[in-house]
């Protein structure tokens, strides 16, 4: 049943995303109420430098994939 099989795999990564979600949210609470409002401005600065580069680092990674993909399925590697 193909609509069961979603409804499996849709059930379970909403689940799976919980735990993620929670350290995004306590975090810059924890953050803050522990070191201030600066240490809370230098983390999310932070946060934003590092999760720009992450964001260009797997967009390219993903056009190598693609590319190595169509490079692969011509029959241009190994014979």
């Amino acid at each position: 049943d193909y609509d069961k099989c979603i409804a499996i795999a849709t059930n379970a990564s909403l689940k799976e995303m919980v735990p993620p979600a929670m350290l995004v949210i306590i975090t810059p609470i924890l953050v803050g109420s522990l070191f201030g409002v600066e240490a809370v401005v230098g983390f999310l600065a932070g946060a934003l430098a590092s999760s720009v580069q992450l964001a260009i680092s797997m967009s390219n990674t993903g056009g190598a994939w693609d590319n190595s993909k169509k490079y692969t399925e011509k029959g241009e590697l190994n014979g």
